[in-house]
């Protein structure tokens, strides 16, 4: 929310609102909660918008670490490099990057200039410039899996200080051989720099690698369109690096090639919320195409004039591709390597064809099979390569290619498609290797002695073998006569037991990868088995039914030599409909004990036809839930509940819902509370192929000890624990306590969209997206219910807010959309009523008299013009009507809004727009809406300035209390305990009364409640007074005190002690 109180709204008194408890048909309204604000203020005005790009680069330092978007010289912030190669006093700077640039291009600008000392990047391919740098050890380098550069920046930016990934396991990557820096001299002198040795750790079997989260002082950030509060909107494959980057430093500059007016851009299309953005400047250089490659381009060449060993090498890189085509079915989702792998869906209109020669269209796939083609750069749906009127310059594959995108393709950052790829969720890659050994592991990325050109994504898309079928295809023999498939590989790996399949120009193996043996399936025509025993170095079985490949002779004049990686083809997208006619036969594969996420926040998003028709399938029983709630009156996971089909509910908040809580205490149901953003977290973390996570939210508190039972015995807690909760192992970073968490994996996912395309393509309204996002890339099978089904390519690739690939079926939303809690702006002359609306309230110069308020007004002195704030229920509501009038500030709400406004009119009521109290609400200009993991990550990464929260107790090391009292039942964990987990970047105030209502003091030396988070809180206001909190001494100092109240009535009042100073102030 972002407001301004005049002093117009000051005399009308609390919330100005009014609140509607009237039911009808379609909706049912619970009794209103206070949680949101009112107010008609206007937005902060302050714009991040420089007039001098020289000015804004000027905060860059000799050392700072600077990260730079962009993939090749696609979406390169060129105008800040350029002003940035200006400032000669600058040096020493750790560059990160995706690549380091072409030429004296994007990065390889400030490597001539001679700014960077050190590059972390995936790739420098063929920067001549670089490499001697780096062989001359003139300059560092350190070489990071594409994905693990892309998940280790968000890391930081989420406030995760570490993860475990698959990539890179049992490579280079983890024993830290490639060398970061040699000496002065070069090679020869010996390494001055080794690389980064990975601690490891195996979780079910399978070895994860530790990789640290990377911090950046300074983001160089390029974008299509930028509104002036910073707002972000990427063209096509430009996002990229960008957003991740942008996320994460702690100066963040964007050159626009757009720069509009606050409220421009629909919250619904902002890809890069304005909370990351702190300077905007006028991108003036010019778009730049590293490898244009039109449609055109592709060169004929008569192969009769090739010598024989070309022309037998060309026929058998083409015959190695129509067999590798032939695993490819319909509708799959596809990657390609470099090389070989890119004439896989080759089309072709003159072919020998076994042994008919046919003028007809003819592809290496299998008859009627469309395919889905994924580039790790960002698309799904990568199409032909373009005739010169389509070039784009923000269109190019992960070969730095100019491309075109099919209907129903969508585009995405790199730390999406990474996920993508190392989830598992691609059906096939299909890489070329130079080495394959028996047991499945692969060496395609260096040979020792030479330079690595990179490690690139080749290792991300290896890491899930288990889900995505790896296949090496390459000639069977290398250059001087040996063997390239080995009993063990002699290059480093890039993966190991990775390969399923090797497709060579003699022969066809299948992989056993568990038992470590292959074995030949297929021969080519006129190769014998003992050929292939020859030039075979690993042993392998032989099929009882060898099958021949097939024959495929290249007409000689009619060979196309293409670049490699696209794909030019005009074969139309696959034409499967997801959509299925009958919601009840959509749910028909849900079965009893799956694990069932929900998607949804209250009754905001909630799946309420597939919920409804899965409550009529009385055989599914023993079902485990994973939502954010369950829940209200009859609507969402409480029809499962009633019809007995939960056992177990994974959730962060119980609410209100009594028949809930009635069947937890009776321990007729399991409940395992997680804090709201860890639960995202770990929804996210199986979606993206990470074992588990490390947060700060929870450490210090009964999440980490496992002290809230998940089950009680039949009969309720009086009988005992049945399940305990589960203890979490911690370990610190930086001096900091963190818990590691699981992933939570699921069986099928229920998910609630406003728009599908038939593909799958999924965009949500407003603050519906939530928890159904991150539910949907999670789940085995993901059923979808659209408001509206729209056929492909109606979507803009810009707009998707979660690609086709995670979805397996949809159908129409039938049930009306409810509202939880509806609450109103009130009528104008209501101005003396209070929330309550029988009390009388006094204002005393303009400033309500109650404690209440009293506490708010002075709150609201912390807070300055243009933060970010977000407010937790009760006192802290009440803050905003207190700003003075030049404070504008920015509202965060939980629930995915940076932007929050005043309740709605009547008319303005909207169940897709709704706070973190399940409240309507509205939107104002320069808002942005998102997901529950960016949200979370906002929060968690000390993205806000200010959180104002109510407590219980609060000790004077600034332990906060404020979730649950032992002997009651808990509510539930939501957001407080992520909202307090980054204390030191985001300032904790608690407002609360002095003493509670029994007399006792709130304010103590330890807290007796359990925590909400420790040494979290850095002031305190109560109606008495006013703490500084020193977290690092523990100590209490005394900043105000009420008008009347006496130092000695606060310490009576105070249990534990506290410094005075000489003056102190009043309020």
């Amino acid at each position: 929310m972002i407001l301004n109180m005049s002093a117009r709204r000051l005399a009308r008194g609390p919330f100005s609102r009014l609140s509607s408890r009237t039911s009808s048909p379609a909706i049912r309204l619970a009794p209103v909660k206070f949680y949101s604000v009112v107010a008609d203020g206007e937005v902060p005005t302050k714009s991040k918008v420089w007039d001098s790009v020289e000015e804004a680069v000027q905060v860059v330092k000799s050392g700072d670490t600077l990260l730079s978007g962009g993939f090749g010289l696609c979406g390169t912030p060129d105008t800040l490099i350029a002003a940035l190669s200006k400032r000669p006093e600058v040096r020493e700077l750790t560059a990160v990057s995706n690549n380091v640039g072409s030429g004296e291009n994007g990065l390889g600008k400030l490597l001539y200039s001679g700014h960077i000392g050190k590059m972390m990047a995936s790739y420098i391919g063929g920067n001549k410039h670089f490499e001697s740098l780096y062989l001359n050890g003139e300059i560092g380098l350190e070489l990071i899996p594409q994905g693990t550069l892309a998940a280790r920046l968000r890391a930081h930016a989420a406030g995760t200080p570490a993860f475990y990934t698959p990539t890179g396991a049992h490579t280079a990557v983890e024993t830290g051989e490639i060398p970061i820096r040699y000496k002065a001299g070069g090679m020869k002198a010996g390494v001055d720099i080794p690389g980064n040795k990975k601690e490891w750790k195996e979780f079910n079997g399978r070895r994860y690698l530790m990789e640290p989260a990377i911090p950046g002082d300074i983001a160089f950030i390029r974008a299509w369109k930028v509104d002036e509060a910073g707002n972000c909107v990427f063209r096509y494959t430009t996002q990229n690096f960008s957003a991740v980057m942008a996320k994460n430093a702690k100066v963040t500059i964007v050159e626009a090639e757009n720069i509009v007016p606050i409220g421009s851009i629909s919250p619904n299309m902002i890809h890069l919320p304005g909370i990351y953005v702190d300077r905007i400047v006028k991108a003036t250089a010019p778009k730049q195409i590293e490898f244009e490659v039109l449609a055109s381009s592709s060169q004929s060449e008569d192969l009769s004039k090739l010598p024989p060993e070309k022309r037998a090498a060309v026929e058998a890189r083409h015959r190695i591709a129509k067999r590798a085509a032939q695993e490819i079915q319909d509708g799959f989702y596809v990657n390609l390597g470099i090389g070989m792998p890119t004439l896989v869906p080759e089309v072709r209109d003159s072919y020998w064809y076994f042994w008919t020669f046919s003028k007809n269209v003819v592809q290496y796939l299998k008859p009627g099979v469309k395919v889905w083609w994924q580039s790790e750069n960002g698309i799904l749906g990568m199409g032909p390569y373009p005739q010169k009127h389509q070039v784009d310059p923000d269109l190019i594959n992960a070969g730095k290619e100019t491309v075109t995108l099919l209907p129903g393709a969508s585009v995405f950052d790199s730390a999406e498609s990474f996920d993508m790829i190392r989830g598992g969720h691609i059906d096939i890659a299909i890489l070329g290797a130079m080495q394959v050994s028996g047991a499945g592991d692969i060496a395609n990325f260096m040979i020792p002695g030479k330079l690595v050109k990179g490690i690139g994504g080749a290792m991300d898309l290896v890491s899930n073998p288990d889900k995505t079928k790896v296949i090496a295809v390459m000639e069977h023999c290398a250059k001087d006569g040996s063997s390239k498939i080995l009993e063990q590989c002699a290059l480093p790996l890039t993966g190991a037991r990775a390969v399923s399949q090797i497709v060579t120009e003699l022969a066809v193996f299948n992989v056993d990868r568990a038992a470590g043996r292959m074995t030949l399936t297929e021969l080519a025509p006129n190769v014998t088995l003992e050929e292939v025993r020859a030039k075979t170095g690993a042993s392998f079985e032989v099929a009882s039914k060898l099958g021949q490949m097939p024959l495929l002779r290249l007409r000689l004049t009619a060979a196309l030599l293409r670049r490699p990686y696209s794909i030019v083809t005009d074969v139309p997208i696959p034409r499967k409909s997801k959509v299925w006619d009958n919601v009840h036969e959509a749910i028909a594969d849900v079965k009893s004990g799956d694990v069932v996420l929900s998607g949804g926040f209250g009754l905001c998003g909630v799946p309420e036809t597939l919920i409804k028709a899965l409550s009529k399938r009385t055989d599914v029983k023993n079902l485990i839930a994973v939502s954010n709630n369950a829940g209200a009156l009859d609507s969402g996971l409480v029809r499962l509940i009633k019809s007995h089909q939960l056992d177990k509910l994974i959730i962060s908040y119980l609410g209100g819902n009594k028949f809930l809580e009635s069947a937890y205490l009776s321990g007729d149901i399991g409940i395992e509370l997680v804090p709201q953003g860890t639960l995202i977290a770990r929804l996210n973390a199986h979606a993206a192929g990470y074992p588990v996570i490390y947060t700060p939210t929870g450490a210090g508190t009964k999440v980490e000890t496992g002290e809230i039972p998940i089950r009680f015995n039949p009969g309720g807690g009086s009988k005992g624990v049945k399940v305990p909760g589960n203890k979490k192992e911690a370990r610190e970073f930086n001096g900091k306590r963190y818990i590691m968490e699981p992933a939570i994996p699921g069986d099928v996912a229920l998910v609630h969209a406003w728009k599908a395309d038939e593909t799958g393509n999924l965009v949500f309204r407003y603050t519906a997206n939530n928890y159904n996002a991150v539910m949907a890339r999670n789940a085995k099978l993901t059923i979808v219910e659209a408001e509206e089904i729209v056929p492909a390519g109606s979507l803009s690739p810009n707009a998707i807010h979660v690609p086709g690939i995670f979805v397996d079926r949809i159908v129409r939303a039938s049930e009306p959309k409810p509202i939880e809690v509806l609450a109103l702006a009130k009528n104008k002359d209501e101005h003396t009523q209070s929330v309550q609306g029988t009390e009388h309230t006094e204002y005393v110069n303009g400033i309500r008299s109650d404690w209440r308020h009293r506490i708010a007004s002075r709150a609201a002195k912390e807070i300055q013009d243009g933060s970010y704030v977000n407010l937790g229920v009760g006192i802290p509501t009440l803050v905003p009507e207190h700003l003075p009038s030049e404070v504008k500030i920015w509202m965060e709400s939980e629930n995915g809004i940076l932007g929050m406004g005043s309740y709605p009119t009547q008319d303005q009521a909207d169940p897709d727009i709704i706070n973190a109290g399940k409240e309507t609400t509205t939107l104002v200009p320069g808002a942005s809406v998102f997901d529950s993991i960016e949200s979370f990550n906002m929060i968690r990464g000390g993205h806000l300035d200010v959180t104002i929260l109510g407590a219980m107790e609060v000790s004077q090391a600034g332990d906060i209390a404020n979730f649950m009292i032992p002997g009651k039942l808990v509510k539930g964990i939501g957001g407080a305990m992520d909202l307090v987990s980054n204390p030191d970047q985001t300032k904790v105030i608690v407002t609360m009364q002095h003493c509670s209502k029994d007399g006792s003091p709130k304010i103590v030396q330890e807290c007796t409640l359990p925590l909400t988070g420790p040494r979290a809180v850095s002031m305190i206001v109560t109606d008495m007074a006013v703490f500084n909190v020193d977290r690092t001494a523990g100590e209490l100092h005394l900043v105000d005190m009420a008008e009347g109240v006496t130092v000695e009535e606060l310490k009576s009042k105070t249990a534990c002690d506290f410094h005075v100073p000489a003056m102190v102030g009043r309020f």
